[in-house]
């Protein structure tokens, strides 16, 4: 089982870093329903302890309701997958443009999506769409601080962008 799991959902933060050295072939890991998640732990399973960096081949990793995750652990995360395609932030309330900022060093990105993210502005957006010029799914519903000028600049920067949901901003259109 250890070389065909290509999918986990831990449900305990002190489970991540077993799991990530039991399965190492992991393409998607689930942390939404990780109790107790912080910049801290989610640092120290990638790192795995003894220096080898866990977690090489994820692709796609979701982080919903994950609200002890900042900054910090964002980075820690981009630094160990470099693989990384996608990722959810949606309903992390306290993610902004710092969040963003370390998102934005995941050039591989294809899929973000930041619902309900409500420190999210037109600069964390823009952070984005200068660092993961590849995206084609984005969803930022609730994302109130954006605007047309975030919509606008991520209109421009992302070519390959084919779907994008906007539902409950106060963008206008043209």
């Amino acid at each position: 089982e250890a070389a065909s799991r290509r999918a986990a959902r831990p449900l305990r933060r002190e489970a991540l870093p077993r799991v990530l050295r039991a399965f190492p072939a992991l393409a998607a890991l689930d942390l939404s329903a990780c109790a107790g998640l912080d910049d801290a732990s989610l640092a120290a399973a990638l790192l795995g302890g003894g220096g080898a960096e866990l977690g090489l081949g994820l692709r796609r990793v979701q982080l919903a309701r994950a609200s002890g995750v900042g900054w910090r652990g964002l980075e820690a995360l981009v630094a160990a997958c470099p693989r990384l395609e996608a990722v959810d932030l949606s309903h992390c309330v306290a993610a902004g443009d710092r969040e963003m900022a370390a998102l934005a060093a995941a050039a591989g990105l294809r899929e973000l999506v930041m619902d309900k993210c409500l420190g999210v502005t037109d600069v964390g957006l823009a952070k984005v769409a200068v660092g993961c010029p590849g995206l084609e799914r984005l969803s930022v519903k609730w994302c109130r601080e954006i605007s047309d000028i975030g919509i606008e600049l991520l209109a421009k920067k992302c070519p390959d962008l084919r779907s994008v949901d906007i539902s409950y901003l106060k963008v206008a259109f043209c």
